[in-house]
């Protein structure tokens, strides 16, 4: 990961024993998907976006039945996006989380 902004150029020197060689690239901004479809009816979160329930919708439409939620390695990620995904499969009103400040 090289940060900085996209379109700017960045240089990288490697060493691959005692030879030096340096290589320029350009930034770009790259976007991961936070959901893919593993197989038929096999639906993996790697993280949760905002846009997380909407992308399972989409790929549980096609297997029209039972759905498997992989979410091995998932790091986390937005609150927001794991609350509206949670919505999809449990009862309305049924509470999903409860935050709690340090104070109690």
């Amino acid at each position: 990961l090289l940060r900085g902004e996209a379109g700017s150029v960045v240089k990288i020197d490697f060493q691959r024993g005692t030879q030096v060689q340096s290589v320029s690239v350009n930034r770009a901004l790259v976007t991961l998907s936070s959901v893919r479809q593993a197989e038929p009816g096999v639906v993996r979160i790697r993280n949760f976006a905002l846009d997380t329930a909407e992308l399972v919708q989409d790929k549980a439409k096609p297997s029209g039945g039972t759905l498997a939620i992989d979410l091995r390695g998932n790091g986390g990620g937005s609150l927001e996006g794991g609350i509206d995904t949670a919505r999809l499969f449990l009862k309305s009103g049924q509470r999903i989380v409860t935050v709690v400040d340090k104070k109690g």
